[in-house]
């Protein structure tokens, strides 16, 4: 048996030993040279997992028995398209891949669902724009990954220039403009079953301060919730479930949180990305990753989570703009207990510019504790120790944007 994985990042890797185990073969199609999973998988293809065609071409002529992918958005859509027009098995139609990995047709039914969401219009390439709007906006492409293109704007002229910019990232040259909503960032993860959704966790998601990007710098997991918002979720994730007739699939929800209101933001049928499958399985002893395999070929898994009492604090790890030389200090920050794991995603020799989406992360370094307060004291101890450093010797990581 053959199983082609689009994306070659960390999660990904998981993915692939979790199919090893099951018997297959592994191809691996990643648009980078040298993508971290490249190692584990039984052959590399260096193309671009939004490419269909070069998708397809590669599928046909491996003969594969499996296309799959998790903790990545976009590539989503290319495996339920193409795993329809192969007849291979997946747990979206080509239809739900779209609408669930472009804001576009999301927004549409969640909108005709009741479901409470930012007001927003979709801007198409040509088309003029109102000039009545209240600022701040946020612009987004409908159909991006990693952040890439979602910028606040403040006045028209910024407005103009961003919706140019957001049409130029999409595929579609589509952008989204939406009101600005203030509230605290959350991200559910949830599992459905049989169209039933479970609730897995909340993580409470912090970003870089910036008047323009949204880029993530942490995640906090459990963050505290009133037992009303707790139940919000709860209602909402079932009526996204039902709003999309998702039947048996990983279930990745961002919402805004203000008082005692939720507005979701934007959803997905996967697990979130970066790291947050550890932190699943750390905190639920849910194996999102395995479970997402199960329900692509029709296997029921268990979702019967067991949440833990710990806390959890994953610190994304950003540079001023430099060429990395080494790391500094995550070893022994690990060695004294302070540090649950880390990973690194740039090695030496790597150009770092800016930190204006995910994919600019030069690590993520995760910690473990009792108490909220342990968590902040092992933070603070690693935060003071860990340096990146860069060819000239000089620590370029951003401790401007960590907690102090």
């Amino acid at each position: 048996m053959k199983a082609l994985v689009l994306a070659g990042g960390y999660p990904q890797i998981a993915l692939i030993k979790d199919l090893k185990k099951r018997g297959y073969t592994v191809l691996l199609a990643d648009w980078g040279e040298n993508p971290p999973a490249r190692q584990y998988a039984d052959k590399f293809y260096q193309e671009s997992t939004l490419d269909i065609e070069a998708i397809e071409t590669i599928a046909r002529a491996e003969n594969v028995d499996l296309l799959i992918t998790v903790c990545t958005d976009q590539a989503l859509h290319t495996v339920a398209t193409l795993s329809e027009r192969l007849n291979l098995p997946c747990y979206v139609s080509s239809q739900l891949g779209r609408d669930v990995t472009n804001k576009r047709y999301m927004k549409s039914v969640l909108q005709k669902a009741n479901i409470p969401t930012a007001k927003h219009m979709l801007c198409k390439a040509g088309e003029k724009l109102p000039t009545d709007f209240v600022f701040p906006m946020v612009v987004k492409p409908v159909d991006a990954n990693s952040s890439k293109g979602v910028v606040k704007v403040h006045s028209l002229t910024e407005l103009q220039e961003a919706v140019v910019a957001a049409q130029k990232i999409s595929r579609t040259d589509d952008a989204i403009i939406e009101e600005f909503v203030q509230g605290r960032e959350l991200t559910i993860d949830a599992f459905v079953q049989n169209g039933k959704a479970t609730l897995l966790c909340v993580s409470e998601i912090q970003k870089i301060p910036s008047e323009t990007n949204f880029v993530i710098c942490r995640t906090i997991l459990p963050p505290i919730l009133s037992a009303v918002v707790e139940n919000k979720i709860k209602q909402v994730i079932q009526q996204i479930a039902d709003a999309f007739s998702l039947k048996n699939c990983p279930l990745l929800v961002q919402l805004l949180n203000r008082d005692d209101d939720i507005y979701v933001v934007e959803f997905s049928a996967r697990t979130g990305g970066g790291e947050k499958y550890k932190s699943i399985k750390a905190y639920t002893c849910v194996d999102i990753i395995g479970a997402t395999v199960d329900v692509s070929l029709g296997i029921q898994p268990e979702i019967q989570p067991q949440r833990s009492e710990k806390k959890y604090l994953t610190e994304f790890l950003y540079c001023h703009e430099g060429t990395i030389d080494a790391y500094l200090g995550f070893e022994e920050a690990q060695k004294a207990g302070w540090v649950d794991n880390y990973e690194l995603f740039k090695k030496s020799g790597d150009e770092i510019h800016n930190a204006s989406s995910s994919s600019d992360r030069a690590a993520a370094v995760m910690f473990v504790a009792d108490s909220y307060e342990q968590l902040m004291m092992n933070y603070q101890k690693t935060m003071a120790l860990l340096q990146i450093r860069n060819i000239h010797g000089n620590d370029i990581m951003r401790h401007d944007i960590t907690i102090h």
